[in-house]
């Protein structure tokens, strides 16, 4: 069962945006996947590392929508992806030094912020860039 399931309240409106948090989700589930049929730790890792790499990909194409569109909450809205990069990148490090780490609670954890996150700051967002295209 995944963790996540992608539904049109998730959708903000904007293609680009919305193809990636599906794409975003896809990755979620495949890691927590992962973890529930407890597979080795590379395979953890390398599903980790892809959703890691997908997540700054996805960010830096939201960073650039924001800044070539004159987004006013673009400095508030690129801390927030920071702040979610520095958590996972923790994450990962701590689970490849052999820590006692809980990916269950991490996960639980990835998928309330991404929901949120969504639903809250990429909404916003999603509205301001319809309204850019349309005036």
């Amino acid at each position: 069962m995944p963790l996540i399931s992608w539904d049109d309240k998730f959708s903000v409106g904007y293609g680009l945006i919305d193809e990636q948090h599906r794409k975003l989700f896809e990755l979620t589930n495949s890691l927590h996947d992962a973890i529930m049929v407890r597979a080795a730790a590379s395979a953890l890792g390398r599903s980790l590392k892809e959703l890691l790499d997908y997540t700054v990909y996805h960010f830096s194409a939201e960073e650039d929508l924001m800044q070539r569109n004159g987004y006013p909450q673009y400095a508030e809205h690129k801390a927030l992806h920071d702040a979610l990069t520095g958590q996972a990148i923790d994450f990962k490090t701590q689970m490849e030094e052999g820590k006692a780490v809980s990916s269950l609670a991490f996960m639980q954890f990835l998928r309330d912020w991404l929901t949120r996150h969504i639903m809250e700051v990429d909404t916003a967002l999603g509205g301001f860039l319809k309204n850019r295209a349309g005036s």
